[in-house]
């Protein structure tokens, strides 16, 4: 018997449960493990897992409030387990007094898109992380999983969407000894097929940090700099804009913006254009639903400047008294009106990685301590680690520029690099 059939069958036999919702969720995967350029270990694994959300409707003084509580199951539980965790489940979610929404209803959707080759794409990766780029450092370790996806997603209100994706996923230590120590750099990469060029370049770029970091020297304090903030560190950046137009931060009220308000008004630098996509290429978020089963439409969010769109899931779009868009995860950004030459013409500081970049998108602060920076004084460029600094992206948003040369990462496309005015390093 279909899995999912038999668990709607057990659901079904509890009376009281309200609504529900069943994610099926197989994976085939072939995995490599390996230190330096010598195969540690390979192997593939098969799982197929379900995603079971039960929903519990309970009123108090006239009020209706919708609970949910989830769990997941094996191939290998009986029914008897099952009916218990559903159980279970239901007596969780009655605890839960979220006021009520309506699950999304009869969305029919198929999403399906070819598999990648999985050894000859592994190969590939192998091949790129291990290829000779020039540098004093070299890759200490690397593991490449390469997953094809299908997935089912049901629910109670006739929702029926299914899709069949790939993803790669790379995790990879680099490595390098200098004037600063042993260095390690440790860098994450997933996308949905590869781009040959664009991981090459990902590859370098972490091994030319790893290079400098070796050789640079501790930070003075700089007053009143030009900061370029680069490549991973970017979309975060842009978090901001995202959560500002979020559905759930108005019913909350933790907005700093409203809707049709400039986020910089006066501004005298680039304004922010920001789609959020059901799709860009390249990443592992795409599809055509969410995990709610909402049709995603594509919604710009902000045009020069102002925030012309919310973008909210089903339960936060039925609190605002708004058209779902879907949870969104995809964000693209036009790019900027400056050169990365022009934004290095005056002196400035380009920094190529945090210790952990920290963006708070519900007030504007960010900034942090920087492992590795090029400072250009006007005259010559020195590299320096150890600093930081931190900023309101409310003030600095009035003079601020985003490059031309555009990047993608993961679940962003957008500018690459994003220059701040006048900034303190300490």
């Amino acid at each position: 018997m279909d899995r999912i059939k038999n668990i709607i069958d057990i659901i079904k036999e509890n009376k009281e449960i309200s609504d529900f919702k069943l994610i099926r969720k197989k994976t085939s995967s072939k995995e490599l493990f390996l230190i330096r350029d010598q195969v540690d270990m390979d192997r593939s694994v098969e799982t197929d897992d379900v995603s079971v959300t039960i929903y519990a409707d309970t009123e108090e003084d006239g009020k209706k409030f919708r609970g949910d509580s989830s769990f997941n199951t094996a191939p290998s539980d009986s029914d008897e387990e099952i009916a218990r965790k559903v159980a279970l489940a239901y007596e969780r979610a009655k605890f839960i007094k979220n006021k009520y929404f309506p699950l999304a209803e009869g969305t029919i959707l198929t999403d399906e898109k070819d598999y990648i080759n999985e050894l000859e794409t592994i190969k590939k990766v192998k091949d790129i992380v291990y290829k000779d780029y020039g540098t004093k450092s070299k890759i200490n370790s690397c593991e490449i999983f390469v997953n094809n996806i299908e997935e089912n997603l049901v629910n109670s209100k006739s929702c029926d969407c299914k899709s069949k994706k790939s993803e790669i996923i790379v995790e990879s230590i680099a490595d390098a000894c200098g004037e600063a120590g042993s260095i390690e750099v440790y860098r994450m990469f997933t996308f949905s097929k590869l781009n040959e060029k664009e991981f090459e370049e990902n590859i370098y770029e972490e091994l030319k940090e790893a290079e400098d970091r070796a050789m640079s020297k501790p930070a003075e304090p700089i007053e009143s700099v030009d900061v370029i903030i680069t490549g991973l560190d970017v979309p975060a950046f842009f978090n901001f804009y995202d959560y500002q137009a979020s559905g759930s931060t108005h019913y909350m009220k933790l907005n700093k913006l409203k809707l049709n308000e400039e986020a910089h008004k006066g501004a005298k630098g680039d304004l922010v254009n920001i789609t959020l996509k059901p799709e860009i290429e390249g990443s592992v978020h795409n599809s055509k639903y969410d995990s709610d089963g909402v049709k995603l439409k594509e919604t710009q969010i902000f045009k020069d400047g102002k925030m012309i769109n919310l973008s909210a899931g089903q339960r936060f779009a039925s609190y605002m008294g708004i058209e779902p868009t879907g949870n969104l995860v995809n964000i693209e950004v036009a790019p900027g009106s400056m050169s990365i030459d022009e934004m290095r013409k005056n002196r400035h500081l380009e920094i190529k990685s945090f210790s952990s970049f920290q963006a708070d998108a519900s007030i504007g602060i960010f900034g942090g301590e920087f492992r590795l920076a090029k400072y250009f004084d006007g005259k010559e460029t020195k590299i320096i680690n150890n600093g930081a600094f931190s900023a309101n992206i409310m003030e600095k948003g009035l003079d601020m520029y985003f490059s031309k040369e555009m990047i993608h990462i993961d679940n962003y496309y957008g500018p690459k690099y994003i220059l701040i005015k006048d900034v303190n390093i300490g």
